[in-house]
């Protein structure tokens, strides 16, 4: 069965506050800026999942209709994550909201990327995700330049990673296409 947002494309998360796929933070891409200090983590190659503290929504507000343990010790309020099923397996997802068969989400991860309700800058909201059997935050780094940019962007990609997500420390969760969140290819090496 497939849940659809109610009239106005929206749901709610835990504290009622109305969210959609146009109230959510999305970033740029990275086109050389200096980004020294910023914080850099992986961009995984999955489906956009949103926990919204009772269920697991796609982008378009389908739930995935998770197993109970699958989902066991996620909090109630909303996170934004990917649902991932490794590298080169972005396929196996396509239908998952349609699975009858709850076993094939024993090889899947939920990866936490923000927390829009949680308060503070980046790193504060995304170490407010609690670690379960599936679930847990994107790990970051602070990249040192555009020298260590590359350097990373070539390990990810090496070993079949999608790119780099970059995020200024202090930037709060803002609602649309923001500056302080930048999508780093693969073409940018250079």
């Amino acid at each position: 069965m497939r849940t659809r947002f109610p009239a106005g494309g929206q749901w709610r998360g835990a504290k009622g506050v109305a969210m959609n796929d146009k109230t959510m933070m999305h970033g740029r891409d990275y086109a050389g800026q200096d980004v020294a200090g910023w914080l850099v983590s992986e961009k995984f190659d999955g489906h956009f999942a949103r926990w919204t503290g009772s269920q697991l929504l796609t982008r378009e507000g389908a739930n995935y209709n998770p197993p109970d343990w699958f989902v066991a010790g996620l909090p109630d309020w909303p996170i934004d994550c990917e649902l991932f099923a490794g590298y080169g397996n972005r396929g196996i997802l396509n239908g998952a909201p349609r699975w009858r068969d709850k076993n094939r989400w024993a090889g899947l991860r939920l990866i936490a990327f923000d927390c829009p309700e949680a308060g503070g800058d980046w790193p504060a909201r995304i170490r407010s995700v609690p670690v379960t059997s599936y679930a847990g935050a994107v790990a970051f780094t602070v990249c040192r330049g555009k020298r260590d940019l590359n350097g990373k962007l070539r390990a990810v990609l090496d070993r079949g990673g999608e790119g780099l997500m970059l995020r200024h420390p202090s930037a709060p969760y803002t609602v649309g296409r923001v500056n302080t969140l930048l999508k780093v290819k693969p073409g940018f090496i250079g």
